[in-house]
């Protein structure tokens, strides 16, 4: 919690304040997403990119604006070299720039995709743009290339710190089911209606960290009921690929910087109890930073507090040194003996600050363990806590707009114990 810093000249401009962060939250018009498609007739059958849209205008999600370079048959390497691609993706900033290597080639030699992926990467990141690699399906009669393909793009992606789209593990994983349903067109190559719907459906899940199941199944020719099991794949697919691993296993100093009292057990629960004299926010050395820096991501750990307990998850954090200012927080405190029916405000758990008010109560007692994901993908932060959403804020609203839009994750030492453990955190 930083509100113990602010300086309020009255209980009415915190009032105010309060309501204001709460409009943003729930009031703020939806901006849109920009995505550019790089790739070939995988992506371009059954208009996917256009799927796709439909299932985000459904889902309430912000408006996807789409351009794309796909002619049938084409490699990164053909569209790097006829500069198509390359000119759309120069002509503006784009919030998201997919690209789909053909499925065959990297079978026969993936260092083609591995050079032009990263040509394209670096023109992307020029852009101030986010690369995603669309993971495709291998051909009908021959399943057992999943794998390998899989491999390749998860390779590159750690080569690149992009994100892949799993769109082939979903396909292998709807086929695995004990009826499974054809996703193929005659041809064995390409994705029928259903299987671009599929592909939607994981997109879906990739850019906007929302799970699609409940979206109309008539967008890909389905019912709703067929539309379900499509729908819960993508979702659980993109999940599992994304969750990666603790980042509390080994050494604390492997992949965090503090100079707080913070102890790793054997458990893998990490522990704050202040030392003598340390009080209060202000220590901001003494704060558990994780040492890479994140624009998109999905955070979940659980935390537990005392009573009267009091910390914060921030993000997008541009100076260590100032993170109230220059970053924003997610709040983490003994909020659970709130009165049913009471005014919430950004001191409960789930708040944000500054300014916006969680929707709910969802915090377990002082003592108990509490499990919250922070999603921030597509111009959206949302929180979730303990299963339930609790807070849906464009990062655009009136509180949040001047604030970084990219930088490091932390936990607050807010001078009181704090413990942490379970913390994934994916791009």
């Amino acid at each position: 919690m930083i509100s113990r810093g602010f300086h309020l000249p009255s209980i009415a401009l915190l009032a105010a304040t309060c309501f204001f962060g709460a409009q943003a939250a729930q009031g703020q018009p939806k901006g849109e997403v920009h995505i550019l498609w790089i790739g070939n007739s995988l992506t371009y059958y059954n208009e996917m990119p256009k799927m796709l849209a439909e299932l985000a205008e459904a889902g309430g999600q912000r408006t996807l604006v789409h351009q794309q370079e796909t002619p049938g048959g084409c490699t990164l390497e053909k569209h790097w070299n006829d500069g198509k691609a390359l000119t759309k993706l120069q002509s503006r900033k784009w919030d998201y720039v997919v690209i789909q290597e053909h499925s065959q080639r990297p079978l026969k030699d993936s260092k083609p995709m591995f050079e032009y992926a990263k040509k394209f990467d670096a023109e992307i990141q020029k852009q101030g743009g986010r690369t995603l690699l669309y993971l495709p399906f291998p051909l009908a009669k021959a399943p057992e290339n999943q794998e390998i393909l899989t491999k390749l793009h998860q390779d590159l992606a750690a080569e690149l710190k992009a994100s892949v789209v799993p769109v082939g593990p979903a396909w292998a994983k709807l086929q695995a089911t004990n009826k499974p349903p054809n996703l193929f067109n005659e041809d064995g190559v390409h994705p029928n209606r259903a299987g671009s719907y599929l592909a939607a459906c994981v997109f879906y899940s990739s850019i906007y960290g929302k799970s699609p199941e409940g979206l109309p199944g008539k967008i890909g020719g389905l019912s709703d009921k067929e539309a379900r099991q499509y729908q819960a794949v993508a979702w659980k697919v993109t999940q599992d690929m994304a969750k990666g691993v603790n980042l509390l296993t080994g050494a604390l100093s492997r992949n965090w910087i503090t100079t707080g009292n913070w102890t790793l057990d054997k458990e893998n629960v990490v522990t704050l109890t202040p030392r003598k004299g340390e009080e209060g926010w202000k220590r901001f050395d003494d704060y558990l930073w994780l040492k890479k820096q994140y624009r998109d991501f999905s955070a979940e750990f659980e935390f537990k507090v005392e009573k009267g307990g009091n910390s914060g998850f921030y993000f997008h954090v541009g100076d260590k040194k100032d993170p109230s200012n220059k970053g924003i927080e997610v709040q983490i405190s003994d909020s659970s003996n709130e009165k049913p029916g009471a005014k919430l405000s950004p001191n409960d758990s789930g708040g944000i600050f500054p300014g916006i008010a969680p929707t709910k109560n969802a915090a377990k007692p002082a003592g108990e363990w509490n499990r919250m994901k922070v999603i921030c993908r597509a111009g959206e932060v949302t929180v979730i806590l303990n299963g339930e959403v609790v807070n849906e804020v464009p990062l655009d609203s009136r509180t949040l707009k001047d604030r970084p839009a990219t930088g490091y994750l932390g936990f607050q030492d807010h001078g009181l114990p704090l413990s942490l453990r379970n913390i994934h955190v994916s791009e």
